[in-house]
C-alpha cells in the first residue's frame, strides 16, 4: 500500500500527467524557434482538408535541447550535471493536414496556444504522439519535454524519485519558449 502522498504523485507520474498552459494573449508566434542552425519561416495558413478534424494545419517538428543550468540531476554514481530537457515542440505548419510531420517545415501564421505535455513515468513522449500532433492539427503549439531521470533511457534506468522535479523541468520549458517569442518579435 502506498502512503497517501506518494499515491498521488505515482497516479500523477503514471497517468502521463497534462500540464496545459495555454498562452493565448496573444499566443505564440514560432518565427524565433530554431533547431541546429535553421529558422523556421512564416507561411500561408493551410487549407483544411476535407474531413479534417478540428482543424486544418499541417505538423512541422523541433527538438530542442534546454539546459538548466541552475538545476542538477544526480547521477547514479554521485556525478552532477545541469538538468538537460530535450524537448519535443509540434506547431501548425504549412502543408496538407494529413500529411506527414515535418522536421523545421514552414509555420503557418500565428499567434497560436501553448500546451506543454508531461509524459509520465517510464515512458517518453513518443508514446503520445498521434495526441500531440491532433492537438497540433487542432491548432496549438504543443511542447512535450523528456524529462531527464523519468523516462525508460534515463542513464542507469528510470528514476521514480524524480518525479518531484517535473513541474520544474515544465516551468523552465514554458520560459524559455515564451522567451524565444518575445525575442523574435
Amino acid at each position: 500500500m502506498w502512503p497517501r502522498g506518494a499515491r498521488r504523485i505515482r497516479w500523477l507520474a503514471c497517468a502521463g500527467v497534462l500540464l496545459a498552459l495555454l498562452v493565448h494573449a496573444p499566443g505564440i508566434a514560432l518565427s524565433g524557434f530554431t533547431q541546429s542552425a535553421r529558422g523556421a519561416t512564416g507561411g500561408q495558413p493551410a487549407a483544411p482538408a476535407p474531413g479534417a478534424p478540428h482543424g486544418g494545419y499541417a505538423v512541422g517538428t523541433l527538438t530542442l535541447t534546454l539546459v538548466d543550468r541552475r538545476r542538477t540531476i544526480r547521477l547514479r554514481g554521485g556525478r552532477t550535471e545541469p538538468r538537460t530537457i530535450v524537448t519535443y515542440v509540434l506547431y501548425p505548419a504549412r502543408g496538407a493536414p494529413a500529411g506527414a510531420e515535418v522536421a523545421a517545415a514552414p509555420p503557418a501564421p500565428g499567434p497560436f496556444p501553448l500546451v506543454v505535455f508531461a509524459h509520465g513515468f517510464d515512458v517518453t513522449p513518443a508514446t503520445y504522439a498521434r495526441l500531440l500532433a491532433s492537438w497540433t492539427r487542432a491548432g496549438y503549439v504543443v511542447a512535450a519535454p523528456l524529462f531527464p531521470l523519468t523516462n525508460p533511457h534515463a542513464p542507469g534506468g528510470p528514476d521514480e524519485s524524480d518525479v518531484v522535479n517535473q513541474p520544474g523541468d515544465v516551468s523552465f520549458v514554458i520560459s524559455r519558449l515564451v522567451a524565444a517569442r518575445s525575442v523574435s518579435r
